[in-house]
């Protein structure tokens, strides 16, 4: 056996020198590198573009969502008949990351200036 040059050759040598039953059943499992490499079969080629279509789509997805034209920002009375924009005064945020999970608490102010109940 030839002088090893890298850790993986060292680490080979140590165990064919060492572990030689090991090494000769964990090498029939490992492909080395003068072996020809296998082609994938056809079931990993459709998963693979699959897979490469449904990420394709979320990014599209993902680049398209926006919010509405519309520029109000507040909240919306609805009375008899009638409809009141109101602008937020004041809004608290309050939110707890927990892992994956987020609690968020929103409390806003308005200001009601129309005349009838809403």
């Amino acid at each position: 056996m030839s002088k090893p040059t890298s850790i993986r050759d060292r680490l080979e040598h140590d165990a064919w020198r060492n572990y030689p039953g090991f090494a000769q059943r964990f090498s029939r499992t490992q492909p080395r590198a003068d072996r020809p490499r296998r082609s994938l079969r056809w079931e990993d080629r459709g998963l693979l573009i699959l897979a490469a279509f449904l990420l394709l789509l979320l990014i599209v997805r993902v680049e398209t969502a926006r919010a509405e034209d519309d520029p109000f920002w507040g909240v919306e009375f609805q009375g008899a008949g009638t409809r009141v924009q109101a602008v937020a005064l004041d809004t608290e945020i309050h939110a707890v990351v927990t892992g994956p999970v987020a609690r968020i608490n929103v409390s806003q102010v308005f200001q009601h200036t129309g005349s009838g109940w809403a």
